[in-house]
């Protein structure tokens, strides 16, 4: 985490509950930071989808989505429908 200070984290929406309530309760409680405080800019992108397109396409740098499971989230079904390649998208936190 100490990399994406001051980076673009993009959520898809404030009402998400991976984006908002979820990331920020953790990143505030387990880590003690303040998302709209440790990065740059925290813009909202409309999807989740759209808001791994931001960062596979470079116009953000980290972002906040779900995983069900290891194998079923929104970057495997992305890379499953080619809208990203795959491996370029990877998880560096998790809030279970």
């Amino acid at each position: 985490m100490d990399d994406a200070q001051g980076l673009i984290h993009t959520i898809a929406d404030p009402d998400s509950t991976s984006a908002m309530p979820c990331f920020s309760f953790n990143m505030v409680e387990r880590v003690g930071l303040v998302p709209e405080e440790f990065f740059g800019t925290v813009p909202l992108s409309g999807s989740h989808e759209a808001t791994l397109s931001c960062v596979f396409n470079g116009t953000s740098d980290t972002a906040a989505t779900y995983q069900d499971n290891e194998a079923n989230g929104v970057y495997q079904r992305m890379e499953d429908k080619s809208a990203i390649a795959a491996g370029e998208i990877f998880k560096i936190c998790d809030s279970a």
